[in-house]
């Protein structure tokens, strides 16, 4: 796989995690609801992101749900993911917001602020050897 493209989404993973952290930080519902979705779409890209560069599955095979992309990447990755259970509750949460209007609770902002963070610096890391803080356009 092309180390440039897996650089491209990873650094659009870093994007829609800089984007979720702005609109964590507001009151509204809607600005908390559009915040755990842009955590779990900036966790999706970096769990695709490792089923590509690990050759588990084809870009045209990357079409399957959030369970199953970490179930994948946990039996044929190198290592095993770091917060699989954080994330499973995130993918829950996005779940409720998307289907049921859920409004997130400020507690679970908070908890997603720091647990998105700590997936991404250990995947990006364990992975693919890169640095979260240090991913930039220009790198």
């Amino acid at each position: 796989m092309d180390i440039e493209l897996i650089k491209r989404r990873l650094l659009l993973a870093k994007e829609f995690y800089h984007h979720a952290l702005e609109r964590s930080l507001r009151t509204d519902a809607v600005n908390k609801m559009m915040a755990i979705h842009n955590f779990h779409i900036a966790v999706e890209i970096a769990l695709k992101a490792i089923l590509l560069k690990y050759e588990i599955r084809s870009e045209k095979t990357l079409n399957i749900d959030f369970e199953s992309m970490m179930g994948e990447i946990d039996k044929s990755a190198p290592e095993k993911l770091s917060y699989r259970q954080e994330m499973r509750t995130l993918n829950q949460l996005r779940g409720l917001i998307q289907h049921q209007g859920i409004e997130p609770d400020k507690s679970s902002m908070e908890e997603f602020r720091v647990l998105t963070k700590k997936f991404l610096e250990t995947t990006y890391s364990r992975y693919f050897d890169l640095n979260f803080e240090n991913l930039s356009r220009i790198s």
